[in-house]
């Protein structure tokens, strides 16, 4: 997913393989161009299947409402994100591993 310094959020299509799923998987590039102050997230889906205290899971149209470029960094952006998406830590609220990354350009 990406978003732009515009405050626009774009999903970033794969017709790829969950990780793990198939023994010798097939991956291909996706190629995208960001400009300076964009955010690219990478996610597993168990950041979606992650389902804090009161709340349904999170869709994908919600994880992209959720992304704020104006966070100083990707790294503040990340803690944002994960602080309002990922539970409380509780070994039963964790159905799948969460794993994401958040990359700035910044030049």
């Amino acid at each position: 997913m990406i978003s732009r310094k515009s405050g626009a959020t774009e999903a970033v299509s794969s017709a790829t393989p969950p990780l793990g799923l198939i023994k010798h998987a097939q991956f291909s590039e996706t190629t995208v161009d960001l400009a300076l102050g964009d955010v690219f997230l990478l996610y597993t889906d168990g950041l979606l299947g992650a389902i804090k205290a009161g709340s349904a899971r999170l869709t994908p149209a919600q994880l992209g409402q959720m992304l704020d470029s104006s966070a100083p960094n990707a790294e503040a952006l990340l803690a944002r994100l994960l602080n309002r998406a990922a539970p409380d830590y509780d070994e039963k609220a964790f159905p799948d591993d969460v794993a994401a990354l958040a990359v700035r350009r910044t030049s």
